[in-house]
């Protein structure tokens, strides 16, 4: 009986372990492309899971290959010599640098462009490969010819005159096939994604009619022979039934053209599409869970096309017979991201509600010549004290901005007596309303607003700088110990000695501190990048601890304590490349980035005991500023607050826990997102989705509406009656209450 058990138990061992190898080589032998993604301006995978789940639904083998891979790879050709395909993920940095050197004789090319085009080149000439470059979109307010002024990226797709013989005829046919080539990209880049229709809401914006791409000039284009041309998804009618009318106004997302000079296939794309994930673009990804499944499946579509074109053409003749015969059905049965759209676990979060204000609405009316005027003024003040309790919210983000008032640059110095009436006469109120209602008062949170001070003539003088040597002016150098004692620990350190004053606060405590990030009214760009960090203060410590070689005498100059000019960066990055010591150096900016977050968390709960902290931005950057500031921040004890416009926070959590991240994410309301009572539900589909809800700018409950004003995005237009029972619901909503 033992032996017949044993015989038995061996049988099924034998075919599970067959099973277990079936199911293995077929995955391989599905896989039979390897696609790269390489990426010249970020570090993080995690940026393109939508694009790198539908190229693995595909059976592609899908390697990331960073910026700091990028530089410490020492022979590019070498390592991709039998890549099938690469995708070139190019940052706006990097293609002003081409720009700016091709046209400014100033201004020379880095040598990591020039390593990058030199790859391009000997690539882009390769049989039977597939390239794809992906762009940021461009801000084209004129007709623009984008691929002549991008010529060192794209001249590597022409005929070149020197290469093997070829008769007049094919030589015209491939000039004319790449002129129409042109024509469709530059109609590409003119009428970005983000662009076009969008009969949908994103956290930030209503639907809007937008420009649509498709016009007789395309179609003409489509119809030409003399080039094999598409648009990615097609236009036909499995397209139609698959795509709700609203992500269809969107397409196309790719533009394929087949290069019959060198045999192999070009694809173009924006980032809009391919970064449409942790670092949303909320001019673009939908609210709704259900269209934006549609446009990760749109995606995955995408993915499918090429494929199916690049392969066929691997065994046949490629012409417009076969082109025309890849309008096969679509595969329905895949899903294009399973994680995308699931709600969130629910967890304990004391910052469940909050509410973003300002200070500005308590503060004195300017006119007090109308004893009515006065006494409107005073009666809103009450209204809004009077929404804040009704709504029960846990907390408010109060932008107090106390840099303003206690910065060695302070522009409000002159009106701190006003600041400090507008705060006495809020917390008198607030306490006053709460003792009568026998309600909690909630947590306040100072917000500042870290670049409000950096304005001529106080622009820094460590100003942000990146890799390619462009300085950003009117943004502080991400690590400037300087910026961040004086716009954060030393206004914070004053501003809590005022607020001590019971004429002040009137006895209610602080909770915590709010770091705004979105740097607003610059006139360079509102963030830090990832190859930001090459200014000289900060060359010059890692240099000090990290680099082992001794500083030529270029870099040397760039080091000196006056030193203000950019050009010889180009040189420190050649040392990077050439040593294999990019990728240290941007783990060295990140370790500095946490030493800084850690700083300040030192200092926010000495001022603010038990401190909550909290980060707004405009999207979950994950470069290795914003990740090494977060890592500082937070203590798995003491978790991170983040509040973004990002649609969905389920999806990246792993992410987080990968780079031990202990983290809750709020995402927004806008006040014009509340036209009805329907409407009021926004607040359960955002706690379905989220750890937490901010409410944008709750002092524009109290203002008159302005519909045809900027303001309007941040207003609702309606009645107090039905904003009171707006408050009601808010009250009554939790994660408990919407299924979680």
């Amino acid at each position: 009986m033992r032996n017949h058990t044993k015989k038995f138990l061996g049988i099924i061992r034998y075919t599970i372990l067959t099973a277990i190898l079936i199911s293995t080589a077929l995955k391989a032998t599905n896989k039979q492309n390897t696609l790269v993604l390489f990426d010249t301006g970020r570090n993080e995978q995690i940026l393109y899971q939508a694009a790198i789940q539908a190229a693995d639904n595909n059976g592609f083998n899908v390697t990331y290959f960073s910026l700091n891979n990028i530089m410490d790879e020492q022979n590019l050709n070498k390592k991709f010599a039998h890549t099938d395909t690469i995708f070139f993920i190019f940052d706006s940095s990097f293609l002003k640098n081409i720009l700016l050197s091709k046209f400014k004789r100033n201004i020379t090319r880095s040598p990591f462009v020039t390593k990058v085009l030199s790859f391009i080149r000997s690539f882009s000439q390769k049989p039977n490969k597939l390239i794809g470059f992906i762009f940021p979109p461009f801000s084209i307010k004129r007709p623009t010819n984008i691929v002549e002024d991008l010529s060192p990226i794209f001249k590597s797709l022409k005929q070149k005159n020197k290469s093997r013989k070829r008769t007049q005829k094919l030589a015209k046919k491939h000039a004319k096939s790449f002129t129409l080539f042109s024509r469709m990209a530059n109609n590409f880049f003119s009428k970005p994604i983000i662009s076009r229709p969008r009969a949908y809401h994103t956290t930030l914006n209503p639907p809007r009619l937008g420009t649509r791409f498709y016009s007789p000039e395309i179609y003409k284009i489509l119809e030409n022979k003399q080039a094999t041309i598409k648009l990615l998804p097609e236009q036909h009618a499995h397209t139609t039934q698959k795509y709700h009318h609203a992500i269809q106004q969107t397409f196309p997302y790719g533009l394929y053209w087949f290069n019959d000079h060198h045999k192999n296939h070009v694809f173009i794309s924006s980032t809009t599409i391919f970064s449409s994930g942790i670092e949303e673009n909320f001019n673009f990804v939908p609210i709704s869970v259900k269209k934006r499944q549609n446009i990760y499946s749109a995606i995955d579509q995408v993915i499918h096309e090429l494929k199916k074109i690049t392969r066929k053409s691997h065994t046949k003749k490629h012409n417009n017979k076969l082109f025309a015969a890849n309008k096969t059905s679509i595969d329905t049965s895949i899903d294009p991201s399973p994680s995308i759209g699931l709600p969130i676990k629910a967890a304990p979060n004391p910052l469940q509600k909050t509410a973003w204000m300002e200070i500005t609405a308590f503060a004195p009316p300017k006119k007090l010549s109308k004893r009515k005027t006065k006494a409107q003024h005073k009666a809103r003040q009450d209204k809004l004290v009077d929404y804040i309790l009704e709504a029960k919210l846990d907390a408010l983000w109060i932008t107090f901005n106390p840099q303003s008032y206690y910065s060695p640059i302070a522009r409000e110095k002159k009106k701190e007596q006003t600041f400090l009436k507008s705060i006495s006469c809020f917390t008198k109120k607030l306490k006053k309303a709460a003792k009568r209602k026998k309600q909690a008062i909630p947590k306040i949170l100072v917000g500042f607003e870290i670049t409000n001070n950096i304005y001529s003539p106080n622009k820094p003088k460590d100003c942000a700088i990146d890799m390619y040597g462009l300085a950003y002016r009117d943004l502080p150098a991400p690590l400037s110990k300087t910026f961040w004692h004086n716009e954060i620990k030393k206004p914070l350190a004053r501003f809590v000695k005022k607020w001590s004053d019971p004429k002040i606060s009137h006895g209610i405590p602080l909770s915590g501190v709010v770091i705004d990030l979105e740097m607003y009214c610059r006139k360079t760009r509102g963030d830090f990048s990832h190859i930001m960090g090459f200014d000289p203060a900060t060359i010059k410590k890692f240099t000090q601890k990290k680099l082992t070689c001794t500083p030529t005498e270029k870099l040397q100059k760039l080091l000196t304590k006056n030193y203000m000019a950019t050009k010889n960066i180009h040189d420190f990055t050649q040392q990077l490349m050439d040593k294999n010591l990019a990728g240290t150096y941007f783990m060295f900016l990140e370790q500095e980035a946490i030493k800084l977050g850690q700083t300040l968390r030192t200092c926010f709960t000495e001022h603010i005991p038990n401190s909550l902290i909290v980060c707004y931005a405009p999207t979950i950057y994950t470069n290795w500023f914003y990740k090494g500031l977060y890592k500082g921040l937070q203590t798995k004890d003491k978790p991170l607050y983040l509040f973004t416009f990002n649609t969905e926070f389920n999806a990246y959590q792993n992410w987080f826990e990968q780079n031990n991240i202990h983290a809750y994410h709020s995402s927004v309301l806008l006040l014009s997102k509340v036209q009805r009572a329907y409407d009021f539900t926004w607040v359960n589909h955002i706690l379905k989705y989220h750890n937490g809800i901010w409410l944008n700018r709750f002092s524009r409950l109290i203002e008159d509406y302005e519909p045809t004003s900027w303001i309007n995005i941040e207003q609702t237009p309606i009645s107090h009656k039905q904003k009171t029972k707006f408050m009601k619901h808010i009250k009554k909503t939790s994660q408990k209450n919407t299924g979680l």
